[in-house]
């Protein structure tokens, strides 16, 4: 049974661009990752293995920007001068649904391919999607939420905002997930990082990790919805929702009007 939508979140990684390509004939996902330094990554997984079966529609949802005055056109590095949604229009995918928080950058990519038949833009809020429960097969962020938590000090611990907004994002790609649809995340974060924020029994999903790369790595994460966790992985919930009080110890206090200076012994 095909596939009904593929979603797409994607961000540049801040320098260079992820393309995705599928070969038809060998039904091979091909992906490179042109960065500084130039890495290709090819042959990352079998489409089958990724997504279960080859994608008919495709929905790409941009970064989550706070505000539009965020966006620059002149920027490489912000959202909407990626190439993935068109390089996959261009591989036979040809019902593609872009989506950014930025209004501008909708009517710029909107305006760069208005002959691209089936290729949409909407603005939209990746903390509140616009969509009906469970009509998305696959989501796929790449460096969203890379993006979203770059102000972050500690990766060991995330400040209480910013970990209420990932894990809201994260609710909506589960509730607009098919039963067994795929959210794939391509990021630079570890798995000792990320994985944790993953690992929710309430998003209903398993977890699969994959590095790539050479020096300086890459991760892919690989969420089927309607798949329990594993029983390490939801050891990782636990840790992580586990509240720790420190172990108090007892002083005791002096007196104001206690002579210290006095009883010092020279």
């Amino acid at each position: 049974m095909p596939l009904k939508h593929l979603r797409l979140t994607g961000d540049d990684f801040s320098s260079g661009h992820f393309d995705v390509y599928e070969c038809l004939n060998s039904q091979k996902l091909d992906v490179k990752l042109s960065m500084k330094p130039v890495v290709y990554l090819q042959r990352l997984t079998d489409a089958e293995c990724l997504f279960n079966t080859s994608p008919t529609n495709i929905v790409v949802i941009e970064t989550n920007h706070e505000t539009e005055t965020n966006y620059d056109s002149s920027n490489p590095s912000c959202c909407g001068n990626s190439t993935l949604s068109f390089d996959l229009y261009c591989s036979g995918f040809t019902n593609i649904t872009n989506i950014d928080y930025s209004s501008v950058c909708i009517s710029n990519m909107a305006a760069k391919h208005p002959n691209c038949r089936g290729l949409e833009w909407y603005q939209m809020d990746a903390r509140k999607l616009s969509f009906s429960d469970s009509c998305f097969d696959v989501v796929l962020e790449k460096g969203t939420l890379d993006a979203m938590l770059a102000d972050e000090r500690d990766p060991w611990n995330m400040s209480p905002e910013t970990a209420k907004t990932l894990q809201c994002i994260l609710k909506e790609v589960s509730r607009v997930l098919c039963p067994g649809g795929r959210f794939v995340s391509i990021t630079f974060s570890q798995p000792h990082f990320r994985k944790r924020h993953y690992a929710r029994r309430e998003l209903d999903w398993s977890i699969q990790h994959y590095s790539y790369g050479s020096g300086f790595h890459y991760f892919m994460y690989v969420m089927t919805k309607g798949e329990p966790l594993s029983p390490q992985d939801s050891e990782l919930e636990d840790k992580l929702l586990k509240v720790t009080c420190p172990s108090l110890t007892p002083c005791l206090e002096g007196s104001d009007s206690e002579d210290y200076l006095n009883k010092i012994e020279l």
